[in-house]
């Protein structure tokens, strides 16, 4: 699972629930929730490439999203779902 908050969408001047509120999972007036599943993990020697696919969603108004709780970034009314693929690529000498 991933899920969140947007700190910025174009075009909108407000995205808090209050104007001039510091933008936080408990302001925030557009959340995200993702849902993926591992389909393959490859590692090449330092490096791991790990794919993901699932589905997700971002929320309007989702009533104080609170990050001990990941259901409440759902909490509001969707206003786009959508399928995705998720690939992250991680050095593991670095990190």
């Amino acid at each position: 699972m991933q899920y969140g908050y947007l700190n910025f969408v174009r075009g909108l001047d407000r995205i808090t629930t209050s104007p001039g509120a510091a933008v936080s999972e408990s302001t925030a007036l557009f959340t995200f929730f993702n849902d993926t599943s591992t389909e393959r993990v490859i590692n090449n020697g330092p490096i791991r490439v790990v794919d993901r696919t699932g589905t997700g969603a971002i929320y309007f108004d989702s009533h104080n999203a609170n990050f001990a709780a990941p259901d409440t970034f759902r909490n509001g009314t969707p206003i786009q779902t959508y399928v995705l693929r998720h690939q992250v690529v991680i050095d593991t000498l670095t990190g």
